[in-house]
């Protein structure tokens, strides 16, 4: 799959002039729209907090919990989530002005047909609108691990203090525009 750089450019652009304040873009990540499971079960993020780590992948959905969109692929009538989290994770009014944004977003993208989508930035952040860290996803492989077959996802800074020397793949990318330099 080929990421455009002017795709990428082209969707900062479009967030700098949708974005009514200049913070609301550190709510998203340019993605990748990919995912790894295929039993066509919603993937979830779950958030585990003495590990301070998330565990994405296809979580049992749970009656009592809400959860929201967090992830989108461009389309023509509706961006599509195609992942979600927990609402314990994310301030519901900031997500609302986040959403408002992927909406409108949407309708001047889609027809570009980029193999990019657009995420909501909620990991490891007291508010949507604070920089975000910079963090990696890395299969849970160990097949004694309970959550065999996720993903964790963990700071950059923790995964470089244990050294773990595994291969990575860039799939999200920063949303600021060229334009906040003029």
């Amino acid at each position: 799959m080929g990421i455009t750089f002017s795709g990428i450019v082209d969707i900062r652009d479009n967030l700098f002039q949708i974005s009514e304040h200049k913070e609301f873009a550190n709510a998203f990540a340019i993605v990748a729209s990919h995912t790894h499971w295929i039993d066509r079960k919603p993937i979830i993020y779950h958030y585990l907090k003495q590990e301070n780590k998330y565990i994405i992948g296809t979580h049992s959905i749970h009656p009592d919990e809400i959860y929201y969109p967090v992830t989108f692929a461009f389309h023509d009538n509706f961006p599509l989530a195609f992942e979600w989290c927990e609402s314990k994770l994310i301030n519901e009014n900031e997500l609302n002005v986040a959403i408002d944004i992927v909406i409108i977003l949407n309708k001047s993208i889609f027809e570009k047909k980029y193999p990019l989508g657009i995420a909501i930035d909620f990991r490891f952040k007291s508010t949507l609108f604070e920089k975000s860290l910079p963090t990696i996803e890395l299969p849970i492989d160990e097949r004694r691990n309970k959550f065999f077959g996720y993903s964790e996802i963990i700071t950059l800074e923790k995964y470089e203090t244990n050294q773990q020397g595994e291969m990575t793949e860039q799939v999200a990318w920063q949303p600021f525009s060229d334009l906040l330099l003029s």
